[in-house]
């Protein structure tokens, strides 16, 4: 499960926190733990990956996080890599990988349902 909002400032369009869903305006969560089909992946992080960044630029449809997310029951920070670009108006593709420890979740490919950058 992932959730942001983009909103568009005066820099471009940036990908923000949603404040919605039980999730409040905080942190931009990133797809983790990915269940289901071939390959499995481990579980780097049992919680929703929260980006330690509260924007994202968005260029060209696309953005690229290299940086820290946050346990949210530890606040702990671990090495996450975020990735996406729009292949439709309203859909986005990429993929998350979770480096913790001796944990790696290698690439997660997802797919998601988002406004327009």
């Amino acid at each position: 499960e992932g959730l942001f909002r983009v909103r568009k400032t005066s820099a471009g369009k940036q990908i923000v926190p949603a404040n919605c869903c039980g999730y409040s305006a905080a942190r931009i969560v990133a797809p983790n733990n990915i269940f289901g089909g071939p390959p499995s992946y481990p579980h780097c992080d049992p919680y929703n990956a929260a980006l330690a960044k509260t924007s994202l630029a968005i260029s060209n449809g696309a953005f690229d996080y290299k940086g820290n997310a946050v346990n949210a029951a530890s606040s702990t920070r671990y090495p996450i890599h975020f990735k996406g670009a729009w292949v439709s108006r309203t859909k986005v593709k990429g993929f998350t990988r979770i480096t913790k420890g001796s944990c790696d979740t290698g690439k997660m490919p997802w797919t998601m349902r988002t406004p327009p950058p």
